[in-house]
């Protein structure tokens, strides 16, 4: 009997250690925090694989990043890194959500009647991290103008849009 009890324990244990050595061979210890990173456009790309990566300090010196294809402008890229022989496919996604800032010349003006007015022309200074385009805008209809003449002699209120290449206004 005291056999069959030590024969039950000796196999419990074999079972126990069998399980730990195939838990360690097959479980990675660094995992992907997730698959796509988001950037604004114009913000430095982080290169610190713990910023994509949960796992200690000791496995992170051994992650080996490729952001080599990740380019500053608008867009999805892919990109990998290596832990021994293990790749980590993930995206990082640049995006452009920054409205344009401008500095009007001024705020009223004298114009000649007939005399076709840039709305460009009425700006001093755009502060945009990508190509800029500079319209009226009629309230009612959403029409864009580049620029507007005035056939009545009056007072105007005029919109100016400021839209980048994104689509920020």
């Amino acid at each position: 009997m005291a056999k069959k009890i030590i024969m039950i324990i000796l196999a419990f244990f074999v079972f126990i250690d069998i399980l730990f050595i195939y838990l360690i061979l097959t479980t990675t210890p660094i995992t992907l925090k997730r698959t796509r990173f988001t950037y604004e456009y114009g913000e430095t790309i982080n290169t610190d694989p713990s910023y994509y990566f949960n796992a200690n300090d000791h496995v992170l010196m051994n992650v080996q990043m490729n952001l080599t294809n990740i380019l500053t402008e608008v867009g999805i890229y892919q990109a990998s890194a290596t832990y021994y022989d293990t790749v980590f496919d993930f995206e990082v996604e640049v995006i452009d959500t920054v409205k344009p800032k401008f500095i009007l010349k001024q705020v009223e003006y004298e114009v000649i009647l007939n005399e076709k007015i840039y709305a460009e022309d009425l700006l001093v200074e755009i502060e945009d991290l990508s190509e800029t385009k500079i319209h009226f805008i009629n309230e009612e209809t959403n029409e864009k103008f580049d620029y507007k003449v005035y056939n009545e002699v009056g007072s105007y209120i005029e919109r100016i849009i400021v839209e980048d290449v994104y689509g920020n206004q």
